[in-house]
């Protein structure tokens, strides 16, 4: 996955009021920087089963009261999803769109896009790419 990020992440007033000026300076500062290294890249491994495939992904979001996520379009090959998040305890609010699409059996390729807001406005671009690895998901599976 490579992700590129701009604008201030929105923390919560409650984190904020707990940090002293320097700190707050030293938290804004490293995200500045980060956000100037420009695009970053991640290697990970998952697993998702027949089932977690044959749904919506949610991507972290299920369980989660605050973020619903709603499938706008399906086909045999690709996927879109919206989804709106709120959180009131927290004040932060954010939406996003996801498409992901199966170039062939064993590869998939997307795109996300991401507004977060409530105590700051940051914009996320995502593109992702995914290969099929096994029918086994070995100590991935065991969580």
């Amino acid at each position: 996955m490579t992700n590129q990020a701009s604008g201030v992440p929105p923390l919560p007033e409650e984190l904020l009021s707990r940090l002293t000026p320097d700190q707050r300076a030293q938290m804004e500062a490293a995200m500045k920087a980060r956000a100037a290294k420009g695009p970053q890249t991640t290697v990970t491994k998952s697993c998702l089963t027949k089932d977690q495939l044959n749904k919506a992904m949610t991507f972290g979001a299920e369980g989660n009261a605050a973020c619903k996520p709603t499938l706008t379009n399906s086909t045999s090959s690709k996927q879109d999803i919206r989804f709106d998040c709120n959180d009131e305890k927290s004040g932060m609010k954010g939406s996003g769109t996801v498409h992901i699409e199966a170039i062939n059996s064993e590869t998939v390729k997307g795109t996300a896009q991401v507004n977060v807001g409530g105590g700051g406005n940051m914009t996320m671009q995502m593109l992702f790419s995914a290969k099929w690895v096994s029918a086994d998901c070995g100590d991935l599976g065991k969580k």
